[in-house]
Parts: C-alpha cells; structure tokens; sequence
C-alpha cells in the first residue's frame, strides 16, 4: 500500500490529460485510495469543468457544494462536488467589465479592439476562479487535501495560460 507521508501544508494533486482518458475514473480512485490512507483528513475531490463527469464515475448527482461520499475519523472524510460556472460568474463578469472599462480609459482602443482583448481572457476565467477558490479552501484550512478532475489537456493548458493573459490584460488596461 502506498505510504502518504505527513503533510507541511494543504496539497492539492490535479489529473489531466487527454478528454475520455479515464481521468475522472483515476481521480475518484485516488480520492479514495487517499481518504483510506489518512482518515482523520478531509479530503475534497472536484472538476475544473461543468461536464458532470464525477456524478457519472459516482452514480450520484453532485451538485455545486461539497456532497460527503465516504466518511473518516472526525472531521475526515471524503467529499466531492462537480464545478459550477454560476459560483463564480459575477466575479467573472467584472473582471471583464473592469478590464473593458479600463482599457477604454487608459488605450486608444476601438470597441472592437477592447472586446478582442476581453475576449482573450474569457475561455479559462470561471475555472481558474473556480481553481483559486478551492486554493483558498485549502490554506484556510477547511480541507486538508483536494483532488482535482482537470479539463483535457487544451483547456487546462489556456487554464494556466489565463493568468498570465489577464496579468498582461490587466497591465495593459
């Protein structure tokens, strides 16, 4: 059995890979693997996407909010929710209307060219909100590890490139 070692701090372990690779299964078999491993830990296991993938490796519906699918020592356990675009859209709403406003008062920028530069940043906004609220679960402490289901590798990959898109947004507004 594998040996998971004493934690200095929140850990958070994502799958990813190609779409239809098995992810979902490899993940939920982690999670649980992992929650046997250390039951006095609450371990969270999540999407980064909508597409409900984890309800169907589960058989279960799992909503927005943490469902508790296998139970620990205490406060331990194992729980899993599916990523839900609406949790996030308002924030995400005004980070494009901050940047489209603000780049219409700092740049000489038509309409068009300032939507362009919204636009750049709108594929991967709500899961990277949806990723950095999960981060803030875990170094507040409200779960001690986090599994995460990614999107195929395309849209992981703009995930990550998302920060430094609205960095160089940002900075250009």
């Amino acid at each position: 059995s594998p040996h998971y070692p004493m934690r200095d701090g929140p850990l958070l372990h994502l799958f990813g890979g190609k779409g239809g690779a098995g992810k979902s299964t490899l993940a939920s078999a982690f999670a649980l693997t992992l929650t046997d491993a250390v039951p006095k830990e609450s371990v969270v296991l999540c999407s980064s996407e909508p597409t409900k993938a984890l309800s169907d490796v589960w058989k279960r519906r799992l909503t927005g909010k943490p469902t508790k699918l296998v139970h620990g020592k205490g406060e331990g356990g194992l729980s899993a929710y599916e990523f839900e675009t609406d949790s996030v859209k308002d924030r995400a709403d005004g980070v494009r209307a901050a940047l489209a406003s603000g780049a219409l008062k700092g740049l000489l920028l038509s309409d068009e060219d300032v939507g362009k530069l919204v636009a750049g940043v709108v594929p991967g906004l709500e899961p990277l909100l949806g990723l950095l609220d999960l981060m803030a679960q875990l170094e507040a402490g409200k779960v001690d590890r986090a599994v995460v289901d990614m999107a195929g590798t395309g849209p992981t990959l703009r995930l990550f490139d998302t920060a430094t898109i609205l960095r160089r947004a940002i900075a250009l507004a």
